[in-house]
């Protein structure tokens, strides 16, 4: 082997997976504030105990159980810190560049090694989800860990203790993460259909008790966490669009697939042309089934199983849940690449292309982000700046969706008095043929308490419209906070222009995402 060969085959991986974690590292010492959904899941933690994570009814249905216990130990551990809560996410993320490159190194071609792990060190979504209160590098490490146990047991014969081995990881696993059903799915199907077509019933007797044990812990796992998703309304809303639907043969369901799949190659696999990507994964799929079948119907199951979870509505196909399907694609993409490489072995301007328009956006993304981090609701200068200016007496109101992050660093930052809540509002404006109206939700009078947050209840929502009358309740303190994030600008509009007509802005602050306004009301 020249020194070339040497370099590509045994320097180049791990150059890259290096440059993977200067990613995911410097993101994750970004440190920015937690957002709507990370501020729910640390101010849940917070006020739980372990066993409670088990116990409690409301704890936070989407999460799974396994990644809120590592989540809460760190944070026992290290403090209440973004840091402590973002650890398990990012050492899933580092954890996943290496079971990558394992896996890989035993289903495809050493080119195909490079430039699919290439790709997956540099894709958008797994940097960004290294650093976020997020269960989607978990469930990342969980595929390729499952994949990889799979793979490396099925070459050496999957011997007994083997097999008992998959079994304890699988069954770990769906603790840890929900997507693990549809892996244990597709490694059922492909091995058990490789076992009976060549005739191997002791094998096959052994894998069908592995898929009983799974099958067992998936049971357990639906009675005490699946049910109560089922029944969470909210998130079946939130992710209609990801639904397939129905009938099935329409044409508004042919528009949706062909959508639903090229924006998996968008987003969140982070391809700029997803057209090419979709030609290569087509080429690579049947490159691929044709030199290793099993292998090959392994990795596609999943894809197909969440498109059918997704026509019964139980998983949407759409945006940041289907993460863990990514590193799939990115395979069948580079292997697409490998087959046109080795079949026009003389034409480099061709194969050159090829790469510079996969890797060329994702190159300039992570650059991109190394200097201008990521953040989506910059919360913390804002409560810093609240609580220097905030006075006796004051009150104040926020949108729905705020509540979550401004209770966390309430805490966080320790105030020792705080403007007292008045009322939410909702996150939009509802309108009717009198014109846009807003609910509001007074909160019920209690002594404050910082460490309340669970115990704080509203009353029955208001209807405040655009006339002054409806204002004029705000006009009991007369120094008002207004906070507003993960809102839609109307509603924001909409109460500003109704607190205009009743007081005087006197000050304002604004951060990445996030605005705090204060009002007088007694300059009306």
């Amino acid at each position: 082997m020249n020194k070339s060969s040497r370099f590509a085959t045994f320097y180049l991986p791990f150059i890259l997976i290096a440059v993977g974690i200067f990613l995911r590292f410097s993101h994750y010492l970004a440190n920015r504030s937690f957002w709507l959904d990370e501020a729910w899941v640390a101010l849940d933690l917070n006020h739980r105990s372990l066993l409670e994570i088990f116990t409690s009814e409301n704890y936070i249905k989407p999460v799974p159980i396994g990644f809120a216990l590592m989540c809460k130990m760190f944070r026992q551990l290290l403090g209440n810190y973004e840091y402590a809560f973002r650890l398990f996410p990012f050492l899933s993320a580092i954890v996943s560049l290496f079971l990558y490159y394992a896996f890989l190194k035993r289903v495809v071609s050493s080119l195909t090694v490079l430039l699919a792990l290439g790709l997956f060190a540099l894709c958008e979504s797994f940097i960004y989800y290294a650093a976020e209160l997020k269960y989607y590098s978990s469930d990342v490490m969980v595929t390729l860990l499952l994949f990889l146990l799979t793979v490396i047991f099925e070459q050496r014969g999957m011997k007994d203790f083997h097999m008992l081995i998959l079994a304890i990881a699988g069954s770990l696993a769906l603790w840890i993460s929900h997507v693990a059903v549809f892996i244990f799915a597709a490694i059922a199907v492909t091995f058990g259909f490789l076992y009976w077509s060549r005739k191997k019933p002791k094998q096959l007797y052994k894998f069908l008790l592995i898929q009983s044990l799974w099958l067992v812990n998936f049971i357990i796992m639906y009675l005490v966490t699946f049910s109560k998703i089922e029944s969470y309304h909210g998130l079946k809303k939130m992710w209609d669009v990801g639904f397939w639907p129905s009938p099935l043969w329409s044409l508004e369901s042919a528009a949706w697939l062909k959508n639903a799949l090229l924006g998996l190659l968008k987003d969140p696999a982070g391809l700029q042309f997803p057209l090419l990507g979709a030609f290569l994964f087509v080429l690579g799929f049947f490159h691929f089934l044709k030199t290793r079948c099993d292998r090959c119907m392994m990795m596609a199951i999943p894809i197909l199983l969440v498109l059918v979870a997704s026509v019964f509505r139980k998983y949407p196909f759409s945006g940041r849940v289907l993460v863990f399907l990514v590193p799939i694609v990115l395979l069948f993409i580079a292997e697409g690449i490998t087959f046109i490489i080795e079949k026009k072995r003389k034409d480099y301007i061709l194969a050159m292309l090829l790469v510079v328009l996969v890797f060329f956006y994702p190159i300039k993304n992570g650059l991109y982000y190394l200097r201008h981090p990521h953040v989506r609701e910059d919360i913390r200068p804002v409560m810093l700046y609240l609580k220097e200016r905030q006075q006796e007496g004051d009150s104040l109101y926020l949108n729905a969706s705020a509540r979550y992050a401004y209770w966390y660093y309430l805490q966080y930052y320790h105030f020792e008095n705080s403007s007292k809540l008045e009322g939410v509002f909702t996150d939009e404006l509802a309108y009717d043929d009198t014109g846009p109206f807003s609910y509001w939700f007074p909160v019920v009078s209690y002594h404050f308490n910082i460490m309340d947050y669970p115990l704080v209840e509203f009353l029955p929502g208001e209807v405040m419209r655009s006339v002054t009358e409806d204002f004029i309740r705000f006009q009991g303190p007369p120094r008002v906070w207004v906070l507003f994030t993960h809102c839609e600008p109307s509603l924001q509009q909409f109460i500003l222009n109704g607190l205009h007509h009743t007081g005087q802005k006197i000050d304002e602050f604004h951060s990445e995402g996030v605005v705090l306004y204060l009002f007088d009301l007694r300059a009306s």
